[in-house]
């Protein structure tokens, strides 16, 4: 399978790609050593080096996904290229549902068949806004 192969459960609870996901959040309890069931974590793969956003999942197939219906309570992206993390930003779950709100009209349709939609967050917003919805 490509590395740019997509993968989806049936119950549609795990992001693509979920092999690549489950490395990056391996990697991740390994450096900061807690449970995974109080952190939910996204490998964002390189695009954000190349747009500048990242994309926060909010629905897949006319139903609600990823932030929207997430019970974790820390929120972690983790900035990727292939196998190697550079950096990850770790949010409040309840103050990124806000910025992602803010920013619900910029979104894009990805994934498989493009049935994902995902609200695009620039980094500038993250750096200067997250202090103004928290």
């Amino acid at each position: 399978m490509g590395r740019h192969s997509l993968k989806y459960n049936s119950d549609n609870k795990f992001d693509a790609d979920l092999n690549y996901g489950r490395f990056h959040e391996k990697k991740f309890f390994e450096t900061i050593n807690l449970p995974i069931s109080k952190v939910e974590i996204k490998a964002e793969r390189d695009w954000w080096d190349k747009t500048g956003n990242i994309l926060v999942e909010v629905e897949r197939s006319g139903k609600p996904t990823g932030i929207s219906v997430t019970k974790s309570k820390l929120w972690v992206i983790c900035f990727t290229k292939a196998k190697r993390q550079y950096f990850s930003i770790i949010f409040k779950t309840r103050d990124l549902k806000k910025l992602t709100q803010k920013y619900k009209d910029n979104f894009k349709w990805c994934g498989d068949g493009k049935q994902t939609k995902g609200v695009l967050i620039p980094f500038k917003a993250i750096i200067h806004e997250i202090t103004k919805v928290a």
